[in-house]
């Protein structure tokens, strides 16, 4: 705190908050830019927004592989679950055919 007894703020005199590119000075007074100046924020952002643009058309190419393989990761298991199904009945119906069978000697007895 300042002999005014106000905070001490290392950012006194600049911006204070940030409404998307507009930014808002203490006192509710926008900043005076000149065209110049607009022009380089606005290549700035256009800037930006390309590479967010490229970065966005690489992880849509990484990404399309992925659920691919997915896809067909997820159909395969639906086959073995099949297959183990149609398994684990045949080898009910196995256990039942072995219980209905009368006991034999070995033979060498």
């Amino acid at each position: 705190m300042n002999a005014q007894g106000q905070r001490f703020s290392p950012w006194a005199g600049r911006p204070t908050e940030r409404k998307g590119i507009r930014m808002i000075r203490k006192g509710g007074k926008k900043p005076k830019l000149s065209s110049a100046g607009a022009i380089s924020r606005f290549r700035r952002v256009e800037r930006r927004l390309e590479s967010i643009e490229t970065k966005l058309a690489y992880l849509e190419d990484f990404v399309s592989p992925l659920q691919d393989a997915a896809v067909e990761q997820g159909r395969e298991v639906e086959r073995i679950l099949g297959e183990h199904q149609a398994m684990k009945g045949r080898l009910r119906q196995i256990a039942q055919e072995l219980e209905t069978l009368p006991p034999q000697k070995p033979p060498h007895y």
